[in-house]
């Protein structure tokens, strides 16, 4: 038995790994993860060590999900692992929770209690002081371009007819448009 322990940014060169390598938090914070270099530098971590030093063991990867294009995405895309993903409330009837279900709800129900209750927190009340980007990734695991991924908050643009009669045999797709420059308005 025994354990061979490194930090993130810390060398184990020369050291084989039997057994199993588990990689915690290979980023320090949402900061770290957003920059590309420094992304690039945890794959190549990554795979400079579980592929050369593990000796027929298993690999476990822990983190925060804030990028698709962090380890664990990398990971999934590149090797086509499998992830086990248990978010914080149910996002699919999986036969053991519902959707809408919490993980652990003696600890942090999914709704607000209306009198004191001595839970460590209530998952609603966290969604909507978080914001959904931060929830998803602390949460749910489940990280998600922060302006949206095909459609973008910032190219919607909403607009009031002055008259019922404009909606006359108009369709829904009838409003979707290729993006117009300002001068085009």
């Amino acid at each position: 038995g025994g354990l061979i322990a490194a930090g993130a940014r810390g060398g184990i060169t020369g050291v084989r790994i039997p057994g199993l390598y588990l990689v915690d938090d290979p980023y320090k914070n949402r900061d770290e993860v957003r920059s590309e270099k420094i992304r690039e530098a945890v794959w190549e971590r990554f795979r400079e060590v579980a592929f050369t030093r593990l000796q027929g063991g298993s690999i476990i990867v822990l983190h925060t999900r804030w990028d698709e294009d962090d380890l664990i995405g990398r990971i999934v895309r590149t090797l086509g692992w499998d992830v086990i993903n248990q978010p914080a409330i149910a996002e699919v009837d999986d036969g053991v929770r519902k959707v809408g279900d919490a993980l652990w709800p003696d600890r942090y129900p999914v709704e607000v209690c209306a009198h004191e209750c001595g839970h460590d927190g209530h998952l609603a009340e966290i969604r909507h002081n978080l914001q959904e980007y931060s929830f998803g990734a602390l949460y749910q695991g489940r990280p998600a371009p922060e302006g949206g991924n095909r459609f973008k908050r910032l190219s919607w643009r909403w607009f009031r007819f002055a008259a019922e009669e404009h909606l006359a045999g108009m369709r829904p797709h009838d409003t979707w448009h290729e993006p117009v420059r300002p001068e085009q308005i």
